[in-house]
């Protein structure tokens, strides 16, 4: 009775049942978390080697494309695949991560026949930024004579409004609530768009408060800034008259009194300041050319020249006015109505667009109801404004090539305002969407394959597997041998990479035909349908020599001869046999 046992060798490569494996992260998990289990059961990769040789090891192999993912992650469990997270993930730095996974059987005999795998870790937002000022301290201006409802100004002038401006990380900027700190009942905060504006909710009044100082906070409704410092100073306006200590004044007058000596000091008083306050007098009626007043102390005099009688009466008006100009009434339109764009908008944009000066991608149009300046529409843009600009009439364009691989979606803001003194503004968010096209060429996981192949192998044993990946959305790769000598020797898959060997290889045939152990050959990744040229790889195969020849000896039979009395050691004759193995295989 004959038993052979046949003994399995590692000869199958671990297949993966999907190229490309997928997980979603929120940014706030902790490290050492299991974040992927994909790998359990039947949907990792399999081997159908039998014991050792059929189980699977996982690992992680560098990823020079991706250098980042191998410290963001590890393998937790050799055999399962568990993937653990192993540094904290931010949202804001990074959205994504491409992790490659290597599967090789758990016993492989220095003899390696790995099979990969991408695992793409999509990275989820969470609120965890607060939002925060541009500024730490707003210094604005209001006149005390604005009616309720006027903006803040930036400028003593009060040419130019206040705009705040807060930020966030997470959400949108025109999602935030501000609150002020105090005098809520003085001053209000515009609730809508990325520019913010103080508004006058009541009238002040600098005789009775000259500075308002308050903070000022903006919320996201999970996180809130940190709080600014706002202060407030109301311009004076000409709101006071000047006002004497007496409504009517009695002075007695001698005869001898001379000329410019002092009959009586009026004074007034004015509660503005400045040129508001500043006081002058003047003699209405009643002086008779008797009497003159200093405009600017109030001191009234004899006048010069003049001989005062007994028994005259002088019954004089004076006026005390301050340093205001004239009067003048102006009839302006009231900006009353609102900015408004016509409706809502969206856009594809192809990749490798970059529209010229008379084609714009879009064409906004806002409108106002009001005459004249306060009707007439101005637009710029909020964010972006390196990639997109626009026109005085709405227009919209790109500056720069955009690249759907770096950012496929861009929500730009834009601001209509009016041209009255006090604008109103309104903004629109705009959803620019880029379109993909095939501008990527398919890249190899590697640059150069190397693999040692035993002679004799059987045809259509697998040797290697290739892969290769197209950035673009929409891609079909697939392989082909560019090097048409090694199309005798082994075939491509064109669909999986796989390598095979394509008739049996002789180490002895190939290093006597001048062919060589060692063989090197091109191979190319094609995107099928698409236009750019395909990738391109280098594979060495090594044949390497297996025992499979015996010793020969050069003749059937060798006869020798010997004295009796021989000394030990003395050669009888010699022998000879060859081996067609290389020396390495043939220690004869």
């Amino acid at each position: 009775e004959v038993r052979i046992v046949v003994r399995d060798k590692n000869d199958n490569t671990p297949r993966f049942q999907q190229p490309r494996y997928y997980v979603a992260v929120n940014e706030l998990t902790p490290v050492g978390t299991t974040i992927f289990t994909g790998f359990s059961g039947n949907n990792g990769a399999t081997d159908i080697d039998d014991g050792p040789n059929g189980h699977i090891e996982y690992s992680i192999l560098y990823n020079p494309n991706d250098p980042e993912s191998n410290r963001t992650v590890s393998v937790g469990n050799t055999l399962s695949g568990y993937i653990i997270l192993a540094e904290r993930l931010n949202y804001e730095e990074r959205t994504r991560y491409l992790v490659v996974v290597q599967a090789n059987a758990e016993q492989d005999n220095g003899h390696p026949l790995p099979a990969f795998a991408d695992l793409i870790i999509e990275i989820l937002d969470e609120n965890n930024q607060a939002p925060y000022f541009q500024l730490a301290t707003y210094q604005g201006y209001v006149s005390e004579s604005s009616p309720v409802g006027a903006t803040i100004s930036a400028s003593a002038n009060l040419t130019t409004p206040l705009e705040i401006i807060a930020l966030d990380n997470d959400i949108e900027e025109s999602l935030f609530y501000i609150t002020l700190g105090d005098y809520t009942t003085v001053f209000g905060v515009t609730q809508t768009g990325i520019t913010r504006y103080l508004r006058l909710v009541t009238p002040v009044d600098r005789e009775k408060q000259m500075t308002y100082t308050f903070t000022m906070v903006a919320s996201d409704g999970v996180q809130q800034s940190s709080p600014v410092t706002v202060n407030i100073l109301v311009i004076d306006a000409n709101d006071n008259t000047p006002t004497f200590a007496k409504v009517s004044y009695n002075v007695e007058v001698f005869t001898n009194m001379q000329p410019g000596e002092t009959v009586l000091q009026l004074t007034a008083a004015d509660a503005d300041e400045g040129l508001n306050g500043l006081v002058t007098y003047e003699i209405l009626a009643g002086a008779q050319g008797h009497f003159i007043i200093n405009n600017r102390t109030g001191r009234l005099t004899v006048a010069p020249g003049v001989a005062l009688m007994v028994g005259q009466s002088y019954a004089l008006t004076v006026k005390a006015s301050d340093g205001a100009p004239e009067t003048q009434i102006t009839i302006e339109a009231v900006n009353e109505k609102a900015v408004s764009f016509c409706s809502n908008f969206k856009s594809v944009i192809h990749e490798d667009t970059l529209i010229s000066e008379n084609q714009p991608i879009l064409e906004l149009k806002a409108t106002d109801p009001d005459a004249g300046p306060n009707g007439q529409i101005g637009y710029r843009i909020i964010n972006h404004p390196d990639l997109f600009l626009i026109s005085e009439n709405g227009s919209i364009y790109t500056k720069v090539r955009l690249d759907r691989e770096l950012q496929s979606h861009y929500d730009l803001v834009v601001e209509a305002s009016d041209g009255a003194v006090d604008p109103r503004r309104t903004t629109l968010t705009l959803s620019i969407q880029v379109t993909d096209i095939d501008d990527n060429s398919p890249v190899f996981s590697q640059q150069n394959y190397v693999v040692n192949v035993p002679e004799n192998s059987p045809v259509g044993t697998v040797v290697l597997n290739l892969s290769a990946t197209d950035a673009d959305l929409v891609s079909n790769v697939t392989y082909r041998i560019r090097t048409d000598a090694a199309r005798q020797l082994f075939s491509l898959n064109p669909i999986t990479g796989e390598l095979a060997v394509l008739q049996t290889l002789d180490f002895e045939d190939l290093a006597a035909l001048g062919i060589g152990t060692s063989y090197s050959f091109q191979v190319e990744a094609v995107d099928q349908g698409g236009l750019m040229p395909p990738g391109q790889a280098t594979v060495t195969v090594r044949i390497t020599d297996m025992n499979d020849f015996s010793p020969v000896f050069s003749q059937d039979l060798y006869k020798g001869m010997v004295a009796p009395n021989a000394e030990k050691g003395t050669v009888i004759t010699t022998v000879l046999a060859e081996d067609q193995d290389p020396p390495v295989s043939r220690n004869v």
